[in-house]
């Protein structure tokens, strides 16, 4: 049996290998994608895409398991802040669950909550196509006052100002059931407060 430092040692290895032939990879790509004939540089997109795509896919499992959080704090600051660089609008339900997650900090320094708090962040980078799975999952009625506060600010954030946040989350629980609009109603996201 192998020691653990061992093991990780050679799976951080393998990580940086993979990595460095999958950045090969793509740079491969972008040079057919500029000087290849029409055929080729459509197979390199449709590459690229791929390539995105299962990036994707694989910081959102990263970030499912919920034991990870406690693991590798840097490895889920590092995938949140990507997945904010991708606007991954399919990673939001993961940002979501991760809201609340703080960055270590200067307590004496006051910072505004993006800056706090990483996903946060990465939902308004996210913007306008996240927002929908936002108040879905609020007028689900399973997340902490706080993280309420939070997705409110993203949506202020977002649409640009209390108003026009106030206007999405009204139109949007038109269209939910009578219950649904209990529950967004009874979170006070209408009230966008900032989170303190």
């Amino acid at each position: 049996k192998l020691p653990r430092a061992l093991c990780l040692a050679t799976a951080v290895l393998t990580l940086s290998q993979s990595v460095f032939v999958m950045a090969q990879a793509a740079d491969d790509k972008m040079s057919v994608l500029k000087n290849g004939k029409p055929e080729e540089q459509e197979q390199a997109v449709r590459h690229l895409i791929l390539e995105h795509e299962s990036r994707v896919k694989q910081l959102r499992e990263m970030l499912a398991d919920t034991d990870f959080p406690k693991k590798n704090r840097e490895a889920v600051l590092g995938a949140i802040r990507l997945l904010g660089e991708y606007r991954a609008v399919e990673a939001v339900e993961e940002l979501v669950s991760l809201i609340d997650f703080e960055e270590c900090h200067d307590p004496d320094v006051l910072r505004p909550p993006e800056q706090e708090y990483p996903a946060l962040n990465s939902i308004i980078r996210v913007g306008k196509s996240g927002v929908d799975i936002l108040l879905r999952r609020i007028s689900q009625g399973d997340l902490k006052d706080y993280q309420v506060k939070l997705i409110g600010y993203a949506i202020k954030q977002i649409e640009g100002g209390e108003e026009e946040a106030r206007k999405t989350i009204e139109n949007y629980a038109r269209g939910l059931p009578l219950e649904k609009q209990r529950v967004l109603t009874k979170s006070g996201i209408v009230v966008l407060l900032q989170p303190e």
